[in-house]
This record gives C-alpha cells, structure tokens and sequence, in this order.
C-alpha cells in the first residue's frame, strides 16, 4: 500500500463512527473533485468538535456572573435597608415617609439579582 492507504487507514484507527463516515465523505469528495462538498464536510466536522467545548465554557462564565452579581446585589440591598433605617431615626414627618418608601421600593429592586439562578 502507499503512504496515502497508509495514512488513511490510520485516521480510520483514530477516527471513529460518524466523524469516520464525514471525514471519509470529504476526502472523497475532495479526491473527486468536488472540493465545495469537501470544504462543508470539514467545516461542520470543526463546529461539532468545537461547539460542546464552547459551550461549556459560556456556561462557565455565566455561572460565575451570576453568583458575582447575586453577592453584590445582597450586598447593596443591604446597604440601603441600613440608610434608610439611619435616615429614619434622623428625619420625621411626611418626607421622611416618602424617603423610606423609596427606600424599600428600590431594594425591593435587587430581589430578583440576589436570588440564586439555577
């Protein structure tokens, strides 16, 4: 056999089920001219052995996004709930009510940042 049977049977080795049969599709198709067909072949051979890792890796960063921004949105809850209650015991009457309204309407704002995603 030639250094080419040799080659190719050694990708067959390494190569298994489908990703076999699509490689073989493209080195056929390339070897009988049809160099289009050949270049999809290959092209979508690279997006499914890169999608799963790209995806993971996505996954990944909005993971650990969501947790940094769950802890800071508690963490800012937090401090308006204590200004608004220092600005209770300093201020009275009417406009210290709307104060604390405003207060409580904007912390109630974090909720749904601070909650955990799953």
């Amino acid at each position: 056999m030639g250094a080419f049977a040799d080659a190719w049977n050694g990708i067959k080795e390494t190569v298994g089920g489908a990703a076999r049969t699509n490689l073989g599709k493209a080195v056929g198709d390339a070897l009988s001219g049809d160099t289009e067909a050949a270049e999809k072949e290959y092209e979508k051979g690279i997006i499914r052995a890169c999608a799963a890792a790209q995806k993971t890796k996505r996954k990944e960063l909005v993971d650990k996004y969501d947790k940094a921004i769950s802890r800071i949105a508690s963490e800012t809850k937090s401090s308006l709930k204590t200004i608004g209650g220092k600005l209770d015991s300093d201020i009275k009457g009417q406009f210290s009510k709307a104060i604390n309204q405003a207060i409580k309407d904007k912390a109630s704002a974090y909720d749904d940042l601070a909650a955990d995603k799953k």
